[in-house]
């Protein structure tokens, strides 16, 4: 038998119940803590660029997006540009 496309290129199959399952591994990504525009960026990525967020997700760069977004906007310039909380409405 010959070769698929997927063998040509370096893949490999496992067998279960007589059928060839490739063998996918989705890449290591190291963890690190994700600052608050970190995890803004990342609620915002989920909710409002979904396609976005999975291409960032799938090919192992979401991490290191979210940590670039952390480096460009220190918690100096948060408190800047973060409204202050109302503690009590008045009615």
């Amino acid at each position: 038998m010959s070769k698929s496309l997927f063998e040509q290129n370096g893949g490999t199959y496992h067998e279960e119940s007589g059928y060839r399952i490739p063998n996918f591994a989705l890449l290591e990504e190291s963890k690190c803590i994700i600052g608050i525009c970190g995890k803004r960026r990342l609620d915002y990525l989920e909710k409002h660029r979904r396609i976005l967020y999975v291409n960032l997700l799938t090919s192992g760069k979401l991490h290191e997006h979210l940590r670039e977004i952390d480096i460009v906007m220190p918690p100096e310039q948060i408190k800047k540009h973060s409204k202050p909380l109302k503690s009590a409405r008045k009615w």
